[in-house]
């Protein structure tokens, strides 16, 4: 049972490190097209500036049909700039909304890399979240420590179970145990008076 608890578990990551690959290559692919897009519209707006200039520089003794083919180039330019405008607006939505798949992705990943039942791991998790809800904020190791050891988990399975709920969790900085907390309070009280 624990084996293929640890070998789902196993999966589920391996899917979701999968998942958030593909993400960051759409990602990449669709920064790439607006990228790409941005320099022809950027050539389509000289080139109407250029097909532009030359109409308004014809004399009024120019040939109509020199005239008339002028005035085809601009509007063709003027076209083809719009319609570059259009796709690379559509590409930056497509942008935006890789980023924000990209985001369940890595959230699933996440997820994935959560504790498995019956380990350790969970164990740990378990201690760590109930010392949480009862201090209302992310516990110390030091508050956590003496109960995991006396469920006979070793030391450094400890801190590195912390170390991962942490990160996990999105826990940064330093965390001041209980104890640290009453000696800061203490001296704090003990100057103020």
């Amino acid at each position: 049972m624990e084996d293929e608890a640890l070998a789902q578990a196993v999966e589920n990551v391996t899917a979701a490190e999968a998942n958030v690959g593909a993400a960051e290559q759409t990602i990449a692919n669709n920064k790439q097209k607006v990228k790409d897009l941005s320099a022809e519209k950027k050539t389509a707006k000289t080139n109407h500036d250029a097909a532009k200039k030359y109409l308004n520089g014809l004399t009024a003794d120019a040939e109509p049909a020199t005239v008339e083919e002028a005035e085809g180039v601009v509007t063709g330019w003027e076209s083809e700039h719009n319609r570059l405008t259009a796709d690379l607006d559509a590409a930056r939505d497509a942008v935006k909304s890789a980023q924000e798949a990209a985001k369940t992705t890595k959230a699933e990943l996440r997820e994935a890399k959560k504790a498995g039942p019956g380990t350790i791991s969970e164990t740990l998790w378990s201690i760590f979240d109930a010392k949480e809800a009862e201090l209302g904020h992310a516990p110390a190791l030091g508050d956590v420590l003496d109960e995991a050891i006396a469920q006979d988990i070793k030391e450094a399975s400890v801190k590195a179970g912390y170390a991962h709920w942490r990160k996990f969790h999105g826990i940064t900085g330093r965390v001041e145990s209980q104890e640290q907390l009453a000696k800061r309070q203490a001296k704090a009280e003990a100057k103020a008076a």
